[in-house]
């Protein structure tokens, strides 16, 4: 039986492709640990919202208590991701990803990509 792939694609950040260098990188992982990485992207979501809500200008609308929260849970699940052995680097973290299912799709999308080795550690996975 073969293992289901699904993909982060780089969008915004250093391993975007306006990042550090000119392609996209593109994180290949199995399917089964998607539970683990949902878990990451919405941290990164949540995170993205407080920051652009506590920033708005002459209205926070959110509280610097609440923006701390998020952005600690954040970093701990980049830490969740680097343990896991899908990010590799600080640069990772500095990155905003996208979860896509269709390699064919994310070639047409982005036209330089730099795909990585596959991840299967579903160890950690229960």
């Amino acid at each position: 039986m073969e293992t289901e792939i699904v993909y982060l694609v780089a969008i915004d950040g250093d391993m975007s492709a306006h990042g550090m260098g000119d392609k996209a990188h593109v994180i290949p992982f199995n399917v089964k640990l998607l539970p683990k990485v949902s878990k990451f992207l919405k941290a990164q979501l949540e995170s993205n919202l407080h920051i652009a809500m506590y920033y708005i200008p002459n209205k926070k609308m959110v509280n610097l208590k609440s923006l701390r929260n998020k952005n600690n849970n954040f970093w701990d699940q980049c830490k969740m991701m680097r343990d896991l052995g899908i990010f590799d680097s600080k640069y990772d973290s500095r990155t905003d990803w996208l979860f896509m299912q269709d390699l064919e799709i994310i070639k047409e999308m982005f036209p330089k990509i730099e795909m990585r080795k596959p991840i299967f550690n579903i160890k950690e996975v229960a």
